[in-house]
């Protein structure tokens, strides 16, 4: 079974291009497949909503505390909740990326160092 990075919602920043990702997701490869919680709109609902919603993504992609990863970008609600989802639900903290912009890749944080 793959490995998976659940990302809370796209991060984008306005180009002259148009929309871009503010941080590259290649690198966040390496550590599985990309599953995204939110579209692009980010949490539209109520936080006891969005914490269904995000139980139901979790659910629907066979979520494992001990496999796959969060990424931490963009909203800190949308990620706090996620990560207080895995608490709830799997009774574990999840592992998690976060982008290192001088190695221009993501660094894991063990779930026991927070």
């Amino acid at each position: 079974m793959t490995n998976k990075v659940f990302i809370p919602h796209p991060v984008t920043r306005m180009t002259e291009n148009g929309l871009v990702p503010k941080f590259p997701l290649a690198p966040a490869l390496r550590h599985g497949e990309l599953v995204t919680v939110f579209g692009n709109s980010g949490m539209a609902a109520m936080p006891d909503a969005a914490v269904n919603a995000i139980c139901d993504v979790l659910e629907e992609h066979k979520f494992d505390p001990n496999r796959d990863f969060f990424l931490v970008a963009g909203d800190p609600t949308i990620y706090g909740l996620m990560i207080e989802s895995a608490l709830m639900h799997y009774n574990m903290r999840p592992r998690l990326l976060r982008w290192d912009r001088d190695r221009k890749d993501y660094d894991v944080l063990p779930a026991k160092s927070y």
